[in-house]
């Protein structure tokens, strides 16, 4: 059977009628693991109808590390979707996909992250590839109370702004086929897409 992970529904391509869009989990095993589908319909004629459907940019419930299962969640907010995910162990990360209309496809527009671990070093990126900046902040993560001495976040953090080309474009379909690099000139933070 067909599982509902998490669903919405919004105008997703500016026409002023809802779109339905759902995380889905499917009977289909690919590497030990259901196959999970991201769905977006459109209503024509009174009917959905399938517009786009992809296991891009989605993680199976087996990516997440120790924590388990990383879906976080899906949803339709200002004609955009985002979709989350979040997993690790020791060291946690976390990340938000945003995706936009553009007239032919649903395009990555945004990609927020987080990687760290508490008591040590955390890095933050932010990539507007509709804006055409990145941001990345390097810190070091608070110490829960009892485990640790919080002396090192007198450390100011590093963060750098950087342009990046608008022409990266990465559709809802071809999320994960795709990687783009990225170098913050001045402090040499990387990360992909």
């Amino acid at each position: 059977s067909i599982d509902v992970l998490e669903y919405d529904l919004g105008d997703l391509n500016g026409d002023g009628l809802d779109e339905f869009v759902a995380a889905i989990e499917t009977p289909v095993i690919i590497e030990d693991a259901r196959e999970r589908l991201v769905v977006i319909f459109e209503k024509q004629e009174g009917r959905w109808i399938l517009l786009k459907s992809s296991a891009s940019p989605i993680l199976n419930s087996e990516e997440g590390g120790i924590m388990g299962d990383p879906f976080e969640g899906l949803g339709i907010h200002d004609k955009e979707l985002h979709i989350s995910h979040y997993g690790g162990s020791n060291w946690r990360w976390w990340m938000q996909d945003t995706y936009g209309y553009d007239g032919v496809d649903f395009v990555l527009i945004n990609h927020q992250s987080y990687w760290g671990s508490l008591c040590d070093e955390k890095i933050e990126w932010e990539i507007n590839l509709k804006e055409g900046t990145a941001t990345c902040q390097y810190a070091l993560e608070e110490c829960p109370e009892g485990f640790g001495n919080n002396g090192h976040l007198d450390s100011i953090p590093i963060s750098e702004t950087f342009d990046i080309s608008k022409a990266n474009r990465i559709i809802l379909a071809q999320r994960r086929d795709t990687i783009i690099s990225f170098v913050s000139p001045k402090h040499g933070f990387e990360t992909s897409l």
